[in-house]
Parts: C-alpha cells; structure tokens; sequence
C-alpha cells in the first residue's frame, strides 16, 4: 500500500512538471505567433504607408526615431530592414556613417543626403557621380533643412508690462545665481580647438566644467537636472562648436537661451545667422581671453548690463528645440506631397551634393586656436613696442 502510494506521488510530481513545461511551451510558441503576425503588420501597414529606409544606423545605433510624438498625423515608418528597399520611397543615407554603398536607385525613388552634422566632422565615401536626389541637413539651403532649434517670433512684440514683469523675474533670479560660467562637454579639444582657448579663458576667469572634460558631472541622460542647474546657478554658458563652419550652430547656445542664460560662442558671424540680435557674446570680437573673462566680469556684478543681452524676448519666444525625429517628420511631410508614380528628378543640392556640403560649406579650421595666436601675435607686437621705446629713451 505504501509503495503504491509513493509511486502515485512521484507520477503526480512528474505530470506536473510535465504540464508544466507543456504550459510554458505553449506560451512561448503563442507570444511568437502573435509577434511574427503582428510586426509585419506594422511594417507594412496599408497600401497608403510610405517606407522610408535607413540604409545605415545612425551613429552606429540601431534605434529608429519615433515619430509618433511630432508627427503621428503622417502615414510614414521608418525601418533599418534592407528587404524594404524596393518598395521604400526614399533611403536615407547618414553621411557620417556611411563607407561605401552599391545600389542602383529605382526611378520613383529618393536617395537622401543626411547629415547633421558638420562638413569637417563629416568623412564622405568617394564618388565620381553623386547618387542622391534629396539632402537633409542644418544648411538652410537644404531641400529640407532641419536647424537643432527654430526661434520663432511672437506674432506681436511683449508689451512694455509684459517685459518689465520678464526684467523684474530675471534680475530676482541674477540674484540667486552663484556662479558666473559653465562648460558642458564630451569632447575636450576638438576640431576647433575649443579647449585650448578655454585653458587660456580659465587663468582669468573661473569656469566649471562638466562632463568628461572637468571634474563635474551632469549626464545628458538627465537633461531637466542639468538645465536646471544651468538656470539657477550660471550666467553664462561656452557655447563653442566642435568646428566651426557656417550655419553650423548646435543646441549648445539654444540650451542657454531657452534657460534665460547669456551663451558665448566663438564667432560672431556664425552666431548672427542663427541666433536673435544681441542674445550673445563672440569671443572673437575680444582681443584676448583675458579681455573676454573681464568683460564676463563686469557683466555678471552690473546686472542692468547683464540684462541688455534679454532684450531678444520682446520678439522672440524661446527656442524650440528639434530632434532627429523632426528630420524624418519632415522628410515624410514631402514624400506624401510627392506622386508615388512619378519620375524623381535630383535636386540642385543634391547632384551636386558632396561638393555642394564640403567645397562650398565654408569652415574655419583650428577656429580657437587663431584667435589665441592673434592674442600672442598683439603681445608679441607690444613687447617688441616696448623694447624699441625703451631703447630710444635710453
């Protein structure tokens, strides 16, 4: 009786670790049905769905911008999967990533320039014939242009009430703020040689730096933390680009704007072209670092000075931030304006496109470190002045 019992016992655990598997099996081949069955179903949505192709990843990520949040009103998808190349209305090609390529474009097609990035941080592949139809970049003569941030102007100017309300806000919270600049960065000394002048700008004035460049740390993962330390705490933010290239204007200075924080950027004429009138200060338009740290200086212990550089909100709202996914809103927004059927036809920028984004892109090489030997080149003057008048005297 015993052993009949316990032999029922161990033949009511095995069925149910049998059951068991059988369960989890069952489960495991269901989730799988549903998501073979469900995936191409999004892909390919309907007939009306336009595809567009990422031939490569963008920065070597293999993550898809979402449209849904700037743009869910369009019929666009976006996919990495090179098995909808033929049936994809444009595929884009990020400049920065891409070595070679061999593809044969179909006749409805676009083959799309992309990059946001600079020209001299931009290695484009060798082509005897460019290939594309369209290009997307920062540059304003883009067939879609696409700027890290859009100022948009008010409809109406702020009334004298309104800014005055806005001055009063400000000066409360110069007040409050304790330090005078900051430097947030990954890369030190770039292209620009941005970090050499800020090493000079460091021995006038005091400067914190965050990010793999100092000792202080904000990750970019924690963007509200960081603008909020930004806001409260600085009166200034180095704005310096990795290079330093016409129309190139990166959200460094938008960050400072869009948190009430007076940016400092390299040059002037760059800044001009993107930025409201009197939102800034250029270092180049400084003889020296040691002249640019005390003009910050006297600025950030004068506040009805400090406060000339907000006159930019009478006209202006903040600045709106764009992301990578506004590209492929926009990009969409124009493919669905386009006859699926129709013959494409390159555009000017495009049949032209890597010289049109290289040799005609003008760039400032090693930008900071001229302005640094300028600074030499006038002490150097001067000493040599001084050694002259000195001789003659005596």
């Amino acid at each position: 009786m015993y052993a009949l019992t316990f032999l029922e016992r161990v033949i009511k655990k095995r069925c149910v670790k049998v059951a068991a598997k059988a369960i989890v099996i069952i489960c495991i081949v269901v989730m799988l049905m549903l998501t073979q069955s469900n995936y191409p179903q999004f892909q390919q949505a309907d007939s009306s769905t336009i595809s567009i192709l990422l031939w490569n990843p963008i920065f070597g990520q293999d993550k898809i911008p979402s449209l849904a949040t700037e743009c869910a009103e369009l019929t666009c998808f976006l996919t990495l999967d090179r098995s909808f190349y033929e049936t994809s209305a444009a595929v884009v090609f990020h400049m920065p990533d891409l070595n070679n390529y061999t593809l044969e474009r179909l006749p409805n097609q676009h083959f799309v320039f992309f990059s946001l990035e600079s020209p001299i941080n931009t290695k484009l592949p060798n082509m005897e014939v460019s290939p594309f139809t369209l290009t997307v970049t920062y540059q304003p003569d883009s067939d879609i242009a696409v700027p890290y941030a859009e100022m948009l102007p008010r409809q109406e100017p702020m009334s004298s009430h309104e800014y005055e309300a806005t001055l009063h806000s400000l000066r409360s919270a110069f007040k409050e703020k304790r330090f005078k600049v900051a430097w947030f960065a990954s890369s030190c000394n770039p292209e620009s040689r941005r970090g050499d002048y800020i090493q000079e700008l460091t021995k006038h004035i005091d400067v914190h730096i965050y990010g793999r460049c100092g000792r202080r740390n904000c990750s970019r993962r924690n963007g509200n933390v960081c603008d909020q330390l930004i806001r409260r705490d600085y009166k200034f933010t180095l704005a310096f680009e990795n290079s330093v290239c016409n129309y190139y204007t990166t959200e460094k200075p938008y960050t400072a704007l869009q948190n009430l924080v007076i940016p400092v950027v390299l040059n002037r004429k760059i800044a001009e072209s993107t930025l409201p009138s009197g939102s800034f200060i250029a270092a180049d338009d400084f003889k020296s670092p040691r002249q640019l740290a005390n003009y910050l200086t006297h600025l950030s212990e004068n506040v009805d000075d400090y406060l000339k550089y907000f006159k930019w909100l009478k006209l202006f709202h903040k600045p709106r931030m764009t992301s990578m996914a506004t590209a492929f809103c926009k990009l969409c927004a124009f493919l669905e304006a386009q006859s699926p059927s129709s013959k494409v036809t390159p555009s000017e920028t495009a049949r032209n496109a890597l010289q049109w984004y290289t040799e005609e892109r003008q760039c400032y090489p090693r930008y900071a470190y001229h302005l640094l030997r300028m600074d030499r080149r006038f002490y150097l003057k001067m000493n040599d002045f001084i050694r002259a008048f000195w001789n003659f005297i005596s």
